[in-house]
């Protein structure tokens, strides 16, 4: 089934964004930022909505990394764990890995 325009919206426009150095992220980026707050329950709507925006979204979810959700993730100090924990573990084995032998060769062959 094709991704809903709404998810489809306020994920792309994130990542786009961030890909071709714009200095402002779109609503996923605000979103994933809002995982750095000290108010818990902002912290766990986040985490949540981050979810539900990465099901069936396998594009946006391996370029996740992007947003600095995961940093956020690791920086965080609220009691909000549970949900947090989720958010990486749906996640985090779905990023786009590019390791530093392709990147060398890409750059050999340009």
């Amino acid at each position: 089934f094709p991704i809903p325009i709404t998810k489809r919206l306020i994920c792309e426009s994130s990542i786009s964004n961030s890909l071709h150095g714009g200095a402002h992220g779109g609503a996923l980026s605000i979103v994933c930022q809002c995982l750095l707050s000290s108010n818990a329950e902002v912290v766990t709507v986040s985490a949540r909505l981050i979810n539900l925006l990465m099901t069936h979204n396998e594009k946006t979810c391996s370029e996740l990394y992007l947003t600095g959700a995961f940093f956020f993730v690791c920086t965080n100090q609220s009691s909000s764990w549970q949900f947090l924990a989720e958010l990486i573990h749906k996640t985090h084995l779905h990023q786009a890995f590019f390791s530093g032998a392709d990147t060398f060769e890409d750059n050999l062959e340009s």
